[in-house]
């Protein structure tokens, strides 16, 4: 327990995937057998992630000398390499909702779309400061990120899958962070930074501003 580093829980929510001492376990949440997935001493995996069908779990292991995504049967069985080469580090990764790609966030501030069918990976975003916060919309069509701006607040921002288009939601005068899409896919929530009560301290004669942070949604 002490040696868990990331997790992931199943679609049904009875099994969780975890990720210790350089292994991915398949360990149930109240009853069954823990599986060990990968079981290689000579590599390191990392970064365990279900598929939405929860069939499989897709994970990072360094067995070729760097690290790439795989995926695996969440039952046991052969893992299958799914990229090759990767000219990039990855920091998180997770599959779309509809299960037919994979979104790698790199640590250069990218963000990559793995077509499962093709093992084809492309940029959807490339960010001069660094991606916050992402998420995808439930009909995988539509992908929400904050990102910073020159003046290091972080506004929301919305990308389209299918033609590249990338449109600026927020004026970007206020930090914006933790985006999320509701379940059907149609309202944005966020955390924003724009609540402005300046009060003087306990013990100073100077104006602060606390709590400015609260959620909202678009």
């Amino acid at each position: 327990g002490g040696m868990i580093t990331s997790m992931g829980l199943s679609p049904s929510g009875v099994r969780l995937a975890l990720e210790a001492r350089g292994e991915i376990f398949s360990v149930p949440v109240k009853q069954g057998d823990t599986r060990n997935l990968t079981n290689s001493t000579a590599s390191r995996e990392r970064f365990c992630q279900w598929s939405p069908d929860g069939k499989t779990i897709a994970y990072t292991s360094d067995a070729t000398g760097q690290y790439e995504v795989y995926s695996k049967p969440q039952a046991g069985g052969e893992a299958t390499q799914l990229t090759k080469n990767s000219p990039f580090a990855i920091e998180q990764f997770d599959f779309l909702p509809d299960g037919k790609s994979i979104g790698i966030v790199t640590v250069d501030n990218k963000y990559l779309l793995l077509d499962l069918a093709t093992k084809q990976v492309k940029t959807a975003i490339e960010s001069r400061y660094g991606i916050s916060s992402i998420d995808v919309s439930p009909d995988s069509k539509w992908i929400a990120f904050t990102e910073q701006g020159t003046n290091r607040f972080a506004s929301l921002y919305l990308y389209e899958i299918a033609t590249g288009k990338r449109t600026k939601v927020t004026e970007g005068m206020f930090n914006d962070s933790t985006v999320s899409f509701d379940l059907n896919g149609k309202y944005l929530y966020l955390v924003s930074e724009r609540t402005f009560g300046p009060s003087y301290g306990t013990y100073e004669f100077s104006l602060k501003v606390e709590n400015a942070q609260k959620v909202y949604v678009i």
